[in-house]
């Protein structure tokens, strides 16, 4: 359900808590203390795990359980909601219970911080039904409380909101009245860049905090990019990168410079360079591993859109630009995790939920196209 070593970093993290009494970005490695997300970008979950065993005092195991229990029942209570809102047919109603049970067991199953692009896929119905109906006030809550989980969910997994933010902004753009839209889609970004900026000043209060701990405590919070990309390019086996494994990367770096540590600055420099000369000097296989993984990707959306697909290629509404547009930018963003990287389910829980989000939509559009030719 979630990787071992972020139960180590779990673990950590609450005994960072313990030592220094504060909820901030004090980790304790068992020598000293460190940077809680020892230089990646998923420290929200060690947020998250401070905040628990403070307020409830759970173990690592409960925190685990409560993590994906509150995030993944959010979600579905979310997703539940808004689809029997917005949803015209009870047929549409029928079959999207079903498969979004079917969705948040896939998203239990695959679990870790992956989940949190599940979570906010699910804002998509109830925006629909707010947009559709003009419920202008319980728009303006729903934009700021999305503003606030955008951040939380952006500290817990990298750009996971960035799908959906995406999706409403050129669907507000695309459907409604200049002085709406622009309404709108102003308040959006300005909810999301004070809710940033508050979260930047408590981050600096924490990190000084740390500094008093360990004045030598690495404030990097940057996800490794090209270290990512360069494995990425092993995902079609070949003798240069033969696999995808973290292992193969710093191999690589080691081989150039045994002294650049994972995950520096110039440890990603390196990588970079080697990424674009690998592209470079191996065209074909780099075109194998890239159409490999569409192939996979463009699988997962037959999959998952099923019916939907089908029931949008007969649709006389298939050509409107209101749904389709927002949502294929959604599809595509969502699908960068899985072209650059590698197509592990795993990276592709926003792509899959918005692959029945697509499904549901166009599902329920066939069956009211059905009755009004009747």
């Amino acid at each position: 359900m979630i990787m071992p070593t972020r139960i180590y970093d779990i673990e950590r993290a609450i005994d960072g808590f313990d030592r220094a009494g504060f909820i901030g970005t004090a980790y304790y490695d068992g020598y000293g203390f460190e940077n809680l997300a020892r230089g990646t970008d998923d420290k929200g979950l060690y947020y998250f795990a401070q905040i628990m065993y403070n307020f409830f005092g759970f173990n690592t195991e409960q925190i685990i359980v409560a993590f994906h229990v509150l995030f993944i029942g959010l979600g579905f209570i979310m997703f539940c909601i808004g689809w029997t809102l917005f949803l015209k047919t009870n047929p549409a109603r029928g079959i999207t219970v079903i498969a979004m049970a079917i969705l948040a067991g896939l998203v239990y199953k695959i679990g870790d911080v992956y989940v949190i692009f599940y979570l906010m896929s699910s804002f998509i119905p109830f925006f629909l039904y707010l947009i559709h109906n003009d419920k202008k006030k319980s728009m303006i809550i729903t934009l700021i409380v999305l503003s606030i989980l955008s951040i939380v969910s952006h500290l817990i997994r990298s750009y996971s909101f960035m799908p959906t933010i995406l999706f409403i902004i050129i669907y507000l753009f695309l459907n409604l009245k200049a002085s709406k839209k622009y309404f709108y889609i102003a308040l959006l970004i300005f909810s999301l860049f004070s809710i940033n900026a508050i979260y930047k000043i408590y981050e600096i209060r924490a990190n000084q905090n740390l500094l008093e701990l360990n004045h030598n405590a690495n404030l990097n919070t940057n996800h490794v990019f090209w270290h990512s990309i360069y494995i990425g390019l092993g995902y079609v086996d070949n003798e240069y990168i033969p696999h995808y494994l973290d292992e193969v990367a710093i191999q690589k770096v080691n081989s150039i410079d045994p002294s650049i540590e994972y995950p520096s600055k110039e440890y990603e420099n390196i990588l970079k360079h080697e990424t674009f000369k690998f592209i470079k000097e191996h065209k074909v296989i780099t075109i194998q591993n890239f159409g490999a993984k569409f192939g996979v990707m463009f699988l997962y959306f037959l999959i998952f859109s099923n019916i939907g697909f089908y029931c949008f290629c007969t649709s006389q509404n298939k050509k409107k630009k209101e749904f389709l547009i927002p949502c294929l930018y959604a599809l595509c963003f969502n699908s960068i995790f899985g072209f650059l990287v590698i197509p592990s389910i795993n990276y592709l829980i926003g792509f899959i939920s918005f692959s029945v989000i697509f499904a549901i939509y166009y599902i329920d559009n066939y069956i009211n196209e059905k009755r009004l030719l009747k």
